[in-house]
């Protein structure tokens, strides 16, 4: 799973470091993709192949305390957009997408709201913005890596199970595949190889109200797509927050759960990102 296309970094203007992987047509249409929680850049290969039959470069950075990137103390959700901005400055990209995953959902839009100059088209694929919205038994067990004299790495095998268990309502077993579930327990892993610092942060800024305005983003196109029968986050926060931002659009597919959502129609939702960016 570590290659070196899936271990770049580059150091930011306040020093610290930002890693990220790419996937997908390095001659194609540029988004960044924001992974889980817990997860890491390496979740983005689930979207691999996807991406490279959609034309579409897909970059995915750690957040700050994850994988290879370094820990930002206090940061709220609206300080990742500068980060995003930068990294694509480094990369020498001027308009780009952003697709978020899960608790990355909230990222790709605070990017849009940000930076509306430069975010083309917005994704947000089975989002989640407070704990109430996640399976409580999966929240049961991401605040168990608070436990003193933990392993993380089992910790992290333990959380990729869990998720794996409450793949859909309807019992949708290609969830579980090998390279699936394989991909899912390699992103959670390295979401922590350094600390659970990330995390953790994450975790309480669950609890927060967001520090931006999703409801004033203007001038960018926002599509949200949803499982019927993901069990692992409700369909109940897309309905809500899809209803406040004008003119979003909301996708949601009966017989998909929260992994399926990406391996089933990852290529069909980032054709039609690159499709309203381009």
């Amino acid at each position: 799973m570590l290659t070196p296309e899936t271990a770049h970094s580059v150091w930011l203007a306040d020093g610290r470091r930002l890693g990220y992987a790419e996937f997908g047509d390095r001659a194609g249409f540029p988004a960044f993709f924001f992974h889980g929680e817990p997860g890491s850049r390496l979740s983005g290969a689930l979207l691999a192949d996807h991406a490279q039959a959609a034309g579409v470069r897909l970059i995915a950075p750690d957040r700050p305390g994850f994988g290879l990137s370094g820990f930002q103390p206090g940061r709220g959700r609206i300080e990742w957009p500068d980060d995003v901005a930068q990294l694509a400055d480094l990369l020498g990209i001027g308009q780009y997408a952003t697709v978020g995953w899960s608790a990355g959902g909230p990222y790709a839009l605070a990017c849009a709201a940000q930076h509306p100059q430069r975010v083309a088209a917005a994704g947000v694929l089975a989002g989640v913005d407070r704990l109430g919205h996640l399976n409580p038994r999966l929240v049961k067990s991401l605040w168990r890596i608070r436990l003193p004299g933990g392993d993380r790495n089992r910790w992290a095998e333990a959380i990729s199970q869990a998720w794996l268990r409450t793949r859909t309502a309807a019992g949708n077993t290609i969830e579980a595949t090998n390279e699936a579930a394989a991909t899912i327990a390699a992103g959670m892993r390295e979401g922590v190889r350094e600390s659970t610092a990330g995390v953790l942060h994450e975790l309480r800024l669950l609890n927060r109200d967001w520090d931006f305005d999703p409801g004033a983003i203007a001038g960018v196109p926002i599509r949200f797509w949803h499982g019927l029968d993901d069990t692992l986050i409700s369909t109940r926060h897309t309905r809500t927050l899809a209803a406040r931002i004008p003119n979003a659009q909301a996708t949601y597919l009966p017989g998909c759960g929260h992994v399926t959502l990406l391996t089933q129609h990852g290529r069909e939702i980032l054709t039609e990102l690159r499709r309203l960016a381009t």
